[in-house]
């Protein structure tokens, strides 16, 4: 089998279904019954960390660590911002997911062919949690899933703040689309 393609489900409706009855067949969907707000509470609990963390780089970090900056952890807590908002969406179609790629095909196909969320949107998601981006194509650097391993696994930690910078404002952005979406 082919490997997936997320852009090729944006694209074609029927090639995304396909995928997804795939993913539901090999259970990495499943129907749930997790509620959206526990999944949107934690994106928030994420979000507000990262912003936390981000905030205190100002002074205390950069002055009681001489300089060193953890921004490499602000970007992997954004990531998981990013990827609970697109469950806290899932969950309210009463799905779950076992796979970054299956989430995003859900996602794809239950709310942005329903027009509910931008191509846009879709990307944030995409790069937060696809491996098949290329890094130099990465448009939204708030939490690519490659990014995001580097940071955590990684033994370099120097990461830019600009990153963060840019990833702040696309997660954020993101995240009040999932509580507009839910009415939350």
């Amino acid at each position: 089998m082919k490997k997936p393609d997320w852009t090729a489900w944006v694209e074609d409706k029927k090639e995304c279904l396909k995928w997804n009855r795939l993913y539901l067949k090999k259970g990495m969907l499943r129907r749930g019954s997790l509620k959206p707000r526990n999944y949107l509470k934690k994106s928030l609990h994420n979000l507000d960390f990262a912003n936390w963390i981000y905030d205190k780089h100002k002074y205390e970090i950069k002055d009681f660590f001489e300089g060193e900056s953890f921004f490499d952890w602000v970007i992997v807590i954004y990531y998981y911002a990013v990827y609970h908002g697109a469950l806290a969406l899932l969950a309210s179609k009463n799905l779950s997911s076992k796979s970054h790629m299956a989430t995003l095909n859900a996602l794809i196909l239950n709310f942005y062919h329903e027009n509910e969320i931008e191509r846009k949107d879709v990307e944030v998601v995409a790069d937060s949690i696809s491996k098949s981006l290329e890094k130099e194509d990465i448009k939204i650097v708030a939490g690519s899933k490659d990014l995001r391993e580097r940071a955590s696994y990684g033994a370099g930690y120097n990461f830019e703040e600009s990153l963060v910078k840019s990833s702040k404002k696309d997660v954020v952005s993101f995240i009040e689309k999932v509580r507009s979406i839910l009415e939350l």
